[in-house]
């Protein structure tokens, strides 16, 4: 939800709907299904997949050190599936502005 505001304008949720609909396509980057203002109402919203958890709560819950050779697989997993999807994003002609791992949340984690 996002509500309009000195900060946001609706032209500044178009841009961010229409970046995010034109990189979906990408299979580590989440899927829009749809987006709108409520009716009456200064709130719009972001309709998007559900992930059932960031990267942020993934390193939380598995901070044990890399020492393991299935735990060295999956942090290469998850930089390549990261690395995948910012090529995916700049070869659109787009940057991602906020990356940080409580954004990562579309990762195939084994």
């Amino acid at each position: 939800m996002i509500r309009l505001g000195a900060s946001s304008k609706v032209a500044d949720i178009d841009n961010e709907v229409k970046a995010i609909t034109e990189l979906c396509s990408h299979p580590n980057i989440i899927t829009v299904f749809q987006y709108g203002k409520l009716d009456m109402t200064s709130y719009y919203y972001i309709d998007m997949e559900l992930c059932a958890f960031s990267l942020a709560e993934y390193i939380n819950k598995s901070a044990a050190p890399v020492e393991s050779q299935s735990t060295t697989f999956e942090v290469w997993n998850i930089m390549s599936q990261l690395i995948s999807g910012v090529q995916f994003i700049h070869s659109m002609g787009e940057v991602h502005r906020d990356l940080k791992p409580q954004n990562g949340n579309q990762l195939s984690i084994p």
